[in-house]
């Protein structure tokens, strides 16, 4: 008499027992696909100006040391996918130089309050330069008007149209 054929244990479905939890960013705002989003709580925070600043070539030091920008480092954002540095600054990959070398970007900021008041700073240097240029008396880096060589000017001034609309 032959032998009964030996049957094999029934084993589970490969894809219900490799099956695990799913994984998503726990971040799923409208901008957390986007490289350079901001985090939402971190975008509504009224004390500070939240911007990526790119590593090129002494960029960094000028902003961190000589000016008010401090480095975002947040444990929670440094696990998100997107990041590309080791730590807890939050770090992008932001392209290549014109070597072929990667470039970086990080997450920095600056008191809101510095941060007006520079721009109003800016602000004025701005308006200025563009009130000599309507007069006719175009700065130069020093201060001098550059138009001292008697290029014609018309006696009324420059007159410039701003956010002109047809």
């Amino acid at each position: 008499m032959a032998e009964p054929a030996k049957t094999r244990p029934v084993r589970e479905n490969r894809a219900e027992q490799v099956a695990g939890e799913r994984r998503r960013r726990k971040d799923m705002s409208v901008n957390a696909h986007l490289r350079f989003s901001i985090p939402d709580h971190l975008r509504d925070d009224k004390r500070y100006r939240y911007h990526w600043l790119v590593d090129r070539p002494g960029r960094i030091e000028q902003k961190t040391k000589y000016d008010d920008w401090d480095f975002v480092e947040e444990a929670e954002l440094a696990a998100d996918g997107r990041q590309t540095g080791a730590g807890t600054r939050i770090e992008r990959h932001a392209g290549v130089d014109q070597y072929g070398n990667p470039q970086r970007a990080y997450l920095v900021r600056k008191l809101r309050e510095y941060d007006e008041a520079d721009k109003a700073a800016a602000q004025r240097k701005l308006d200025q330069r563009m009130a000599a240029i309507k007069r006719g008396k175009t700065p130069g880096e020093t201060g001098q008007a550059i138009h001292e060589d008697g290029s014609y000017v018309p006696s009324s001034g420059i007159t410039i149209q701003e956010n002109y609309t047809p």
